[in-house]
């Protein structure tokens, strides 16, 4: 039963950007033409309301994009939407609004990090994932970002070449049954459980950090990760991708958890056994509520595979979906009913009694009348819907609120004071949990605050049991169940940026942001300034995001932070400090002395304070400008491949603002381009002891640095070594003086792989041979 849910993710010509409700021979139900970009992620949420997310910028570094996600009614009219906090734009991977009316979602940010050391580009800019809970009111009360808790090496991301890449990359996020999260960071090709109270992660399932054993499959677990479900019996179930260029079948995977002993025990998996299908990236896996699982191949059906696969729990295909375009996709498949706003079961019982217990037939509801004030033909109506809440509204901190709704109205009754008892088993609740739950009740349905009533949990009839007021008909409430969130507990936020003792311009406002560690409600700031003694002090700030604007030149402000929510306050965050300053750019590389080979790529590097772009000018020795090597964004670096055909000389740089001609900066001295360069540089005279350092960049295509220092004149050779022992290249057969060198190897006519570099050193005043070897990575 249920319609299948799916999108258009994909440009297609002649096609159009569509989500789509499917009747079960394709045709559909509800359609919704998209009219400028294409959607991810249709499907319903918990309180029976429909969201897709729209994109409104696709990202250039890895899949998905910003996006607004947008809430539907059951007329299919947009009724709300919803963006992330704290100064960052929602992701189209995943949203999910919670029974509680809170929701999670999360963001792609990018930062500016230093790669050269690993072979990649000095100003590279990795995406960290930023992952957000907003409460009812849209005020964000969680914030979680990867780069506080992965490490670089976590991921198995080949991509440290390039200019900009996403290492970690989330692309599903739930909150699990015990009120903490469990994400999945594709590019670490695991699961990660994550504390709401303190940020810290629980457990990590799969990937090089996996603390699982796994039993049933091999232990090895390094596949793509796509979709994470906690399904009713406990177990997770997973959509796992084809690993990209194999021919790994994808495959929808269900296991058992024991999160006390770290075992992960393989209880289901399906994928069609011929031909195989490779879905390298998006993808799902959806448990129904009769136990056939449907699943969505993600890109897959890019290649004519097929797109959307239900199975009965033996593997049993019951349902298939083709496209007939080629080249077409969706992100995710889903199947959902669809929420006609009718009660999925509903009783009435006449000529009720005061003093009288009667059983609402199959909503999972039983009354008991405590007092009543009416006429004796009369009647109570008891509705049950499988759906959480509208707007569910609290004073206080939100509960954790069971997906399911239960109205009462009344016939002739005037006033009425009951026991209103949910049986356990109807509202999928552990018998262990059970004493943990309260009933909520309001007077309004779809409106106002919920208020708990005393409870109790009958052990012997399982039954969670609410004690009402004396409630006025006819309408008497919505109820619902729902337990106590997490404990708060409160941690000192950590300030990011701009980064401590920064430099900032002078002419702009500046941004402080910070980020929270596990609960909040609000914060306090406080800046001061010197000379001048400026001071601002908030105390209520709802966002981890202020604004200073006319800031006062040449001036140092020290600025500070703390979390507040309702365990306390936190203590002050260590300060940060940023003075402000005149517009400037300053050339790193080249500066004077650089020996650059016709041909290659090298890197031009500064230090800025500005936003606009920057031109960047190859000036001859005398300083006339000879050409323009491009346009780029301030970001402090530049790829230059140098024309093979260039004269060989000595040149300069200019980095130049677009905004503003009078601001730039020039290479301090000259450097050479040639159509060959010297290998070998002594840069020191001195050295304190024989020494062979670590190759820079590590990895490196095509083209790394290699430096050592003898203390005393020595015979020295540095040698390449392949992984096998095999003599590659010889760089250095010298006799040299005393002092630091840089060696150059240019590997253009070897393949990828681990290589060794050696140094033999026999000193001439007869001191003891030195050798000593290092690995290196070349990766092109």
């Amino acid at each position: 039963p249920g319609y299948v849910f799916l999108t258009v993710s994909r440009d297609i010509p002649n096609v159009g950007y569509y989500i789509m409700m499917l009747n079960n021979d394709g045709t559909p139900f509800y359609y919704k033409e998209l009219p400028n970009d294409y959607a991810y992620d249709f499907k319903m949420q918990p309180n029976g309301k429909y969201s897709y997310a729209q994109f409104l910028h696709h990202h250039t570094f890895t899949g998905g994009g910003e996006v607004i996600h947008k809430v539907m009614d059951n007329s299919f009219t947009v009724i709300d939407s919803f963006q992330m906090g704290n100064g960052y734009i929602a992701e189209a991977h995943d949203f999910q609004l919670l029974p509680n009316g809170h929701s999670l979602l999360f963001a792609y940010d990018l930062q500016i990090i230093d790669l050269s050391e690993l072979g990649g580009y000095p100003n590279a800019k990795v995406a960290q994932s930023v992952i957000q809970e907003l409460d009812q009111n849209k005020n964000v009360i969680f914030q979680w970002r990867s780069s506080d808790y992965y490490d670089f090496d976590d991921s198995y991301s080949n991509r440290l070449t390039r200019e900009a890449f996403d290492p970690i990359h989330v692309n599903s996020i739930i909150l699990d049954n015990d009120g903490n999260i469990l994400i999945t960071p594709n590019g670490l090709s695991e699961v990660t459980k994550i504390s709401r109270q303190t940020g810290e992660m629980i457990w990590r399932l799969g990937g090089k950090n996996n603390q699982f054993q796994f039993i049933g499959q091999d232990a090895e677990f390094s596949r793509g990760i796509h979709n994470v479900s906690r399904l009713e019996n406990g177990d997770i179930l997973l959509f796992d991708n084809s690993p990209r260029n194999s021919t790994t079948p994808s495959r929808a995977v269900e296991y058992e958890l024991d999160e006390v002993n770290k075992t992960a025990t393989l209880v289901w998996s399906y994928a069609p056994d011929s031909p195989p299908v490779l879905a390298f990236f998006r993808g799902s896996a959806q448990r129904l509520p009769n136990g056939n699982t449907i699943i969505g191949w993600g890109s897959a059906s890019d290649n004519d595979s097929i797109a959307v696969t239900e199975v009965t729990s033996d593997g049993t295909e019951v349902f298939k979906l083709f496209f007939e375009h080629e080249g077409l996709s969706s992100y995710r498949a889903f199947r959902f009913p669809f929420d006609d706003g009718q009660p999925s079961h509903e009783f009435t019982e006449f000529e009720v009694f005061q003093g009288n217990t009667y059983v609402f037939d199959s909503t999972g509801i039983t009354i008991t009348i405590d007092y009543l004030v009416g006429v004796g033909y009369n009647s109570i109506t008891v509705k049950r819907y499988e759906f959480a809440p509208y707007n569910p509204m609290v004073n206080g901190k939100a509960p954790l609120i069971v997906p399911k709704r239960i109205t009462v109205s009344v016939g002739a009754i005037d006033t009425l004071k009951s026991d209103i008892k949910f049986d356990i088993n109807e509202f999928n609740v552990y018998a262990n949990e059970a004493d943990e739950y309260a009933v909520y009740y309001r007077s309004t349905e779809n409106n106002g605050y919920f208020e708990p009533l005393p409870t109790i949990f009958n052990s012997a009839t399982n039954q969670i049991i609410g004690e009402t007021p004396k409630l006025a008909g006819p309408f008497i409430g919505e109820f619902i169940l729902g337990k106590a969130d997490l404990e708060s507990m409160i941690f000192t936020p950590k300030l990011f940026a701009p980064n401590d003792a920064a430099k900032v311009n002078q002419e702009l406002s500046v941004d402080l942001r910070w980020t929270p560690i596990g609960f909040v409600n609000y914060y306090a700031l406080q800046v001061v300034s010197f000379p001048e003694n400026f001071i601002i002090e908030e105390d209520s700030l709802v966002e981890a995001l202020y604004t200073l604007d006319n800031l006062e030149d040449n001036t140092t402000y020290v600025w500070r932070v703390k979390s507040i929510n309702d365990a306390g306050k936190s203590e002050w965050s260590d300060p940060f400090s940023f003075t402000t300053v005149a517009p400037f750019i300053k050339i790193e590389t080249p500066n004077g002395g650089e020996e650059w080979q016709r041909g290659l790529e090298y890197f031009i590097t500064w230090d800025d304070v500005i936003e606009e772009d920057v031109e960047i000018h190859l000036l001859s020795e005398t300083g006339i400008e000879l050409d323009t090597l491009g346009i780029h964004e301030s970001d402090g670096g530049f790829k230059w491949e140098i024309d093979p055909f260039l004269d060989e000389g000595m040149y300069k740089i200019r980095v130049q603002s677009i905004a503003d001609p009078n601001l730039y900066s020039i290479s301090a001295e000259t450097f050479l381009v040639a159509d060959s360069v010297s290998s070998v540089h002594q840069i020191e005279k001195i050295a304190d002891d024989f020494a062979l350092y670590q190759n820079y960049p590590n990895p490196f295509n095509p083209s790394t640095t290699i430096r050592y220092s003898v203390p005393v004149q020595s015979q020295v050779k540095i040698t390449i070594y392949n992984s096998i022992g095999e003599n590659i290249a010889e760089l250095v057969n010298l006799n040299q003086s005393a002092g630091s060198y840089l060696v150059t190897w240019e590997a253009q006519n070897v393949s990828s792989g681990i290589y060794f570099y050696s140094i033999e050193a026999v000193p001439s005043d007869g001191l003891e041979f030195f050798k000593s070897v290092k690995k290196m990575i070349l990766l092109k």
